[in-house]
């Protein structure tokens, strides 16, 4: 009997202990698997982290590259104002330049006031003379323009008058030679094709109709420029 009971308690015992280690094993089962649910959303997470970190730097190197596109944009919309507004001041200087030349210029190369003045006497005499009178015309025409005169009935006198030139030009004076009959004078108011003075000159031809002076009125001619020896501008 004895026997019997201790054997039972025995197995009382063993069947207490698989329990006992069963239960330990249900319960560090039950551990791990909680172990690994926390695990998962922390990767998760820790996923979620880098994608947003990724997708920063890449928002920040799109600003980036904006940025220098926009800075690109602007350098090159004011290079091309600073180009036009150097183009417009190179423009500007160049019409003050002009302006300026033109404004130094004498009074009858800067305008055609001389021609045009002789020009409306074309037809007459305006002198009232009745001997060789073309420097006394030309001589009128300038103190009508306010230019100074030769203060000589002889059109050599123009010869050393105002500023030389070295050829011919509209508003200048041309002194000629005229054979037997001394010189001529008169003020060019163009060219031919052939590239000679036309010449408005006093004394020039005889007028219809003309009863004062000698009968020659002032008239306009294409004279040779091998017959013209000196070319002045008034003064």
């Amino acid at each position: 009997m004895r026997r019997i009971a201790s054997f039972c308690l025995t197995i009382a015992a063993l069947g207490a202990t698989i329990l006992t280690a069963s239960t330990e094993g249900a319960l560090a089962t039950k551990s791990k698997q909680e172990s690994l649910s926390s695990t998962v959303p922390a990767a998760g997470t820790q996923g979620a982290v880098v994608a947003a970190k990724t997708k920063l730097k890449s928002s920040k190197k799109s600003e980036s590259l904006a940025a220098s596109t926009q800075g690109a944009r602007s350098a090159k919309t004011n290079q091309g104002r600073l180009v036009k507004s150097e183009k417009l001041t190179a423009g500007k200087q160049a019409a003050l330049a002009a302006r300026s030349k033109q404004n130094s210029l004498p009074k009858s190369e800067s305008s055609s006031e001389v021609v045009s003045e002789a020009k409306r006497w074309i037809g007459t005499n305006p002198t009232g003379w009745d001997r060789v009178w073309c420097a006394r015309f030309m001589n009128f025409v300038l103190k009508r323009t306010g230019h100074a005169q030769t203060g000589s009935d002889a059109a050599s006198s123009f010869a050393s008058y105002g500023r030389r030139l070295w050829g011919p030009q509209v508003g200048a004076i041309a002194v000629m030679k005229r054979g037997k009959n001394g010189g001529h004078v008169g003020v060019i108011s163009g060219f031919d094709h052939s590239g000679n003075p036309i010449v408005i000159s006093g004394n020039h031809n005889r007028c219809s109709g003309n009863s004062r002076g000698n009968g020659r009125c002032v008239g306009v001619a294409v004279y040779p420029r091998d017959r013209i020896y000196a070319y002045v501008m008034p003064r």
